[in-house]
């Protein structure tokens, strides 16, 4: 933020009083724009820290309570400043009283004729009084917005500094990532409603007032329709309690939505290569559609509300002035208009303020008891540590599930025995300083071994005892956006030394040295710019650089080649942490050999942990390793073959190619185009002519609302005993009903019109991001992609929408109340003229700015989204390195970045309505003027409706300029909705589609480019593949053998080149056509959100019968539970370990039976057996199938026909493994300084 002085920081206390510090900020804040400087930041009396650390003492506090609740923390720490910023709003009601008497007796001057001096005095003080009202309104909005920022800004770092202390399965089972997310993307925006409050807290004062000023104008009558006005509350309140039952409701189909939505980001690509994306669409626009209709249910609510507020105060006037007559109260016009005055402000009070302040405070109430349930939510204890080095399990029992909160779902959805969900009775004793090896079957809980030592799984028993800190590189590397250093370094000190030995350690220095900027190489989201190979070692050099007592390593040898292994293991984990407790899961037994010690798991219990030499005898062997190997014992030596350094070939510089991007970000556009609201508009009505009917019906109830107003001064113009005349009030209540029901049918029209405006936006914000090329994915944050689906469609199916209906019902009653004050009295047409010409003037100076801001806002909560959303997902890693306090600095950091403009934007919007307010303060003074010069005594009902009508223009016009300005800005969420729509798709030039015979595959000259990188992914390679045959690609990491792959499912643009199957040209046949006639098992196994059968089959279009038989197949038909196909699964789900997901992916392929299988290291997550499964699976059920298979173990390359050698994007050689494996080394000259280690056996 800016360095220069908040003017409120030097603000007097009359400039702070009657906000003429406002003035300063604005001409500070165009200065900075116009320089192109960054705005001003949050002002140092706010006192953000101190309140932030006040609200942490008061929960610690509330937390001790038999029933804490975080409301009663926020009411602690924020109520006492709540309560002494009343005063601005109270000083404005009492300013609207004042207007309403002086109405009152400007109108029996009129119509007493008396002097125009004295008419001249009530004209100058209603002007100052409607002055003074407008700058104080505004300021009760600044200072409670202020205070807004405060709550929301401190909830959000308490809320994410306290989740840091929670453990991984509260997070897992009792949150989830999505929840947490809806609770600090859209919920707590609830915050910003707190202005609206205020009205509930004066509501004694403001009725006392009123009906002592209707006692002294209308006698009992005015308290009797003052009663009845209060009666209204209990129907609007029962509104309001419904309307936050809908709220909840919303929210759990909102989270439904989220949680797919961000499954869905997650494995996208997945989902393209399986061509599932219509069917996820489908089940997403199925969640958005309940969430609509009970959106629009509550709609119905809040138009009947809102019809009460816009129109029932004709049926009090009506009971108020027939209760009079029937009493013999003559009615005169001064007194009438008075009570008019205070009636509307009583009704409006009632049925808007206080209406909307117990909404709001309901739906506040419900947010604070979702905070409470995250605060409340199981805390991580860790196990015991001491210095020793050691680890120690003392008879644990542990599980993945949180047993306290978690019943129900454990007995819906407890997995068979055959999977080790539960450790049970572990007692294990890690020396200090050693190198052990965890194996064991898929699903034995090596995994799980390794949480438990961690703290992180629920421990039902027993004591674990850790001697030292603990680093951890996880089974799915944990890669956050920013750079290549960042993510080895974060947030520790960079010492440069230490950096390049881990980074020689961990073989990385080639792969920066092939990177656009080296270590300072944009990762991308979640690692998208990175190999899986580059991910692991990125992940393994950050837990190394971190230098710690003991290493968890959860099997850092699955993306990796074999020659990459050997480095790991010798260079990393042999030699770098030799004088650390290492403990190592692998899946890879032919590298037992290089471990001292070995702990075997089988089923959640340990079956053998001793040394390497005792396992090797006959006897210990065939007991524990047997079965988990496919034939015998690996080998203890095995044959090097060196392939020497050919020529390099040279590069070439694409820099065109790499700037090119498809980034939406719509803050760099300069204004709202004014063609979007209208397409948003008309996007519901269908067609203009719609829109015309609609706007034609407004105007028809528009003119029942001005006739109530102009009946009863029609009525009060009569004699004494005419007023008793029933004829009166019976025209009134027709005129009243007639009112009351077309503002229902228009309102309802319009929600109806808006919600259905929305769910279209919705439809295609889905489908386009289904249709975007995974080049929008690699440079989008998927923080970002889920602010706009979360945050930007809660603004406009929350705010928006009602706003816009405000906004045009607003409008047209303005533009009604003009046009029957210009047919009055001529002269107003004067000062209309002047209040609209200084609105334009003034919005064209301040709108384009006040949009501006509210966009930065809008857009400044994107990153805030993809921090919470990263770190949630490697919370257990944050806490192994300590990283909580570089994580809550980087959240306040953002945190700071979003309340200073959002506080920008409040400054510059209630500045420019204050304006507007005290403009239409002296226009209604010249419009008294124009009254006293004009008007006589025979035309004092024109001047009764005249000056009414007046004050109504300058209360309508403010409101409705304020809520303009809000739409203006929310409608930053559809232009970024609207990026989204326009973005690039992928090519799909035509329906024909893919016909596979044999499945020859053919590569003309293809190269390669990623967005944002200036080297070749693949560069300029030609192969043929002949069908039914089997190629295995090798390479070191990052050489290209994924982006094959990729370029084959077209998901990635070729730069050149041409790619045929069968002879036929994949860009000349459907995408569609293409994806569907080919499998795939992906190298990092996606398990979407939904039902086993929803992953197996996500269209229905497989009997129940097939799917149970592939699931035997690959061996998981026990896993689940009676009713298998209907278990619950998740990408994040703990019911599966990654071996398992891989096979499921593996039941995936053989439902589809393609002639084309591509398998991206298919099997880097399995041991050797359950490889030999796989490989067995595939051979017998793909025999006339070309497979094109991504390999870094050369356990089973004799299975294959060719052999494809990749390197650094180049094709190097193609050849029959038995001659690759024969051939003497000095024949392969293409490698660049290699050694591939082969297991020729």
């Amino acid at each position: 933020m800016n360095s220069h002085i908040h003017p409120k920081d030097k603000s007097s206390f009359l400039s702070d009083s009657l906000c003429f510090w406002l003035l300063k900020y604005i001409i500070l804040t165009k200065k900075l724009d116009k320089s192109e400087d960054s705005l001003l930041g949050i002002p140092h009396s706010l006192g953000l820290d101190s309140s932030c650390q006040l609200l942490e003492e008061n929960w610690d506090k509330e937390i001790k309570q038999p029933k804490p609740n975080f409301y009663n923390a926020l009411i602690s720490t924020y109520g006492k400043e709540f309560i002494l910023d009343l005063l601005p709003l109270t000083f404005s009601i009492l300013c609207n009283f004042g207007i309403a008497l002086l109405v009152g007796e400007l109108i029996f001057c009129i119509y007493s004729s008396a002097p125009i001096w004295k008419g001249l005095i009530i004209s100058i003080s209603i002007t100052l009084l409607s002055v003074f009202s407008a700058i104080e309104t505004e300021k009760s909005y600044i200072v409670y917005k202020e205070l807004a920022v405060k709550i929301r800004s401190n909830s959000i770092s308490l809320v994410l500094k306290k989740l840091l202390e929670k453990s991984y399965i509260s997070i897992n089972s009792e949150l989830t990532t999505a929840h947490i997310s809806n609770i600090i993307g859209s919920d707590m925006c609830i915050f910003f409603r707190i202005p609206t409050l205020p009205y509930l807290f004066l509501l004694p004062v403001f009725i006392t007032i009123a009906t002592l000023l209707l006692w002294y104008k209308l006698g009992l009558a005015g308290v009797l329709s003052q009663i009845l006005m209060i009666f209204n509350a209990p129907v609007l309140l029962w509104i309001s309690k419904s309307l936050n039952k809908y709220k909840s409701k919303i929210f759990t189909l909102s989270d439904k939505r989220m949680k797919t939505l961000i499954n869905y980001l997650e494995g996208i690509q997945v989902a393209k290569s399986l061509n599932w994306c219509h069917a996820i669409n489908k089940k997403i626009s199925t969640h958005r559609k309940a969430e609509l209709n009970q959106h629009f249910q509550k709609s119905i609510l809040k138009i009947v509300s809102f019809t009460i507020v816009s129109t029932f105060q004709g049926l009090i006037i009506l009971f108020a002035y027939w209760y009079a007559t029937k009493f013999g109260i003559v009615l005169r016009l001064e007194t009438v208009f008075c009570a008019v005055s205070i009636l509307m402000s009583s009704h409006f009070y009632l049925s808007a303020g206080v209406t909307e302040s117990v909404s709001v405070r309901s739906y506040l109430l419900s947010t604070c008891v979702g905070i409470t349930n995250i605060l409340l939510s199981e805390d991580y204890t860790g196990p015991r540590v001491n210095t020793l080095g050691s680890i120690q399990l003392m008879g644990i029992t542990s599980s993945w599930y949180n047993i306290k909160h978690s019943k129900k779902s454990m007995k819906a959805n407890t997995l068979t025995d055959s999977v080790a969900d539960f450790l049970n009775d572990i007692n294990l004793f890690i020396r200090p300083g050693k190198l052990y090896a965890v194996i064991g079957q898929m699903g034995s809980g090596k995994s799980m071994l390794l949480h438990t030592i961690l703290g992180e799984c629920n421990i039902t028993q027993g004591e674990i005892v850790v001697g030292g800190s603990i680093a951890y590189a996880s089974q799915e590397p944990w890669i956050v956006s920013g750079t290549v250093r960042d993510n080895i370094i974060m947030g520790n000190v960079y010492i440069k030394e230490k950096y390049n030995q881990v980074i020689q350690c961990c073989d990385l220095q080639k792969d920066l040295n092939g990177m656009t900027n080296r270590d300072d190489t944009d990762t991308g989201i979640k690692g998208n710019t990175l190999s899986g190979g580059q991910k692991l070692r990125i992940s393994l050099a950050r837990a190394i650089y971190a230098n710690k007592d003991i290493y968890l390593i959860d099997d850092p040898f699955s993306a990796l080649d074999f020659k990459l292994c050997r480095i790991i293991l010798e260079r990393c984990i042999k030699e770098h942490l030799s004088d650390k407790t290492r403990l190592v899961v692998i899946n890879d037994f032919s590298l037992l050999p290089d471990f001292e010690n070995v702990i075997i798991m089988n089923n959640g219990q340990i079956s053998y942990s001793g040394t390497y030499s005792e396992l090797t005898n006959d006897e210990n062997w065939d007991i524990y390793v047997q079965p988990l190997l496919r034939k015998s014992k690996p080998k203890r030596h095995v044959r090097r073959m060196s392939i020497s350094p050919g020529k390099q070939k040279d590069r070439a510089f694409i820099s065109e190619i790499s700037e090119k991007k498809d980034k939406f970000d719509s803050d760099k556009r300069e204004s709202i185009d004014i063609k979007l609201l209208y397409k948003f508009l008309i996007f519901g009505f269908k067609s203009v002519f719609c829109l015309i009917l609609f706007i034609l019906g407004s105007f028809a109830v528009q003119f029942f609302s001005l006739a109530i107003q102009y009946w009863v001064s029609y009525w009060t113009l009569q004699d004494k005993e005419e007023q008793k005349n029933s004829y009166y009030p019976i025209v009134l209540l027709i005129i009243v009903c007639l009112a009351i029901v077309l503002t229902l049918f228009r309102n309802m029209i319009l929600f109806a019109v808006l919600f259905s405006s929305s769910s279209k936006l919705h439809y295609n914000t889905i489908k386009s991001i289904s249709e975007a090329s995974i080049d929008f994915f690699q440079v989008n944050s998927s923080g970002s992609i889920l602010n706009v689906l979360s945050s930007d469609f809660n603004q406009i199916d929350e705010y928006m929408i009602p706003l816009f209906a405000n906004v045009v019902v607003l409008g047209l009653i303005v533009l009604g109340y003009v046009v029957a004050i210009v047919i009055m009295v001529p002269a107003n047409l004067v000062f209309i003229v002047i209040i609209f010409i200084f609105a334009i003037l003034l919005g064209k100076y301040l709108i384009k700015l006040i949009v501006k801001t509210n966009r930065q806002y809008l857009s400044s909560n994107g990153p805030i989204s993809t921090l919470t959303e990263e770190y949630i997902a490697g919370i257990i890693s944050l806490r192994c390195f300590g990283m909580q306090e570089y994580f809550m600095s980087l959240l306040e950091e953002k945190l700071n970045e979003s309340s200073a403009k959002y506080l920008n934007f409040t400054y510059l919007l209630h500045f420019y309505v204050c304006f507007i307010g005290i403009f239409g303060g002296l226009s209604l003074g010249l419009n008294c003027f124009f009254i006293i010069i004009f008007l006589s005594r025979d035309n004092a009902d024109f001047a009764s409706l005249s000056l009414t009508f007046s004050l109504s223009i300058t209360s309508f016009l403010s409101w409705g300029i304020k809520e303009l300005i809000q739409v203006f800005s929310m409608m930053a969420c559809v232009q970024r909705i609207e990026s989204i729509i326009q973005t690039q798709h992928e090519e799909n030039f035509t329906n024909d589609n893919l016909s596979i015979d044999e499945g020859n595959i053919q590569f003309h000259e293809v190269s390669l480019v990623y967005p944002g990188s200036y080297e070749f992914a693949l560069s300029n390679i030609s192969f043929s593949i002949p069908g039914k045959t089997k190629l295995a690609i090798v390479g070191r990491s990052g050489s290209g053998k994924s982006s094959i792959i990729n370029v084959i499912f077209r998901l990635n643009k070729l730069q050149s080149g041409i790619i045929t199957i069968d002879d036929q040209n994949i860009y000349d046949v459907s995408i569609e056509s293409l994806r569907d006639q080919i499998s795939i098992i992906p190298q990092s196994p996606f398990i979407f959100t939904g039902t086993v059968r929803d992953n197996l089959d996500p269209y229905h279009y497989i009997c129940e019968a097939e799917l149970i038989r592939v699931l035997k197949i690959v061996g998981l038909d026990r896993a689940f539970t009676d009713e298998p196909l209907k278990y619950e699964l998740g990408s994040n789900s703990s019911a599966l370990s990654i071996g398992e997901k891989q096979l499921f992916c593996l039941a995936r392929v053989l439902l589809k039976n393609s002639k084309i299988l591509i398998l991206d290291e298919a099997a880097a997550f399995v041991n050797q057996k359950e490889q030999e499964k796989m490989n067995n699976a595939i051979t017998k059920h793909f025999k006339k199938t070309t497979i094109i298979s991504v390999v870094h173990k050369m356990d089973f390359i004799s299975e294959y026909d060719l052999l494809m050698l990749m390197d650094n994007g180049f094709l190097i050689d193609i050849m029959k493994p038995s001659e690759f494996l024969t051939r003497p080394p000095t024949c392969i000259q293409k490698i660049r300084r290699r050694t591939l280690v082969v297991d020729i056996n």
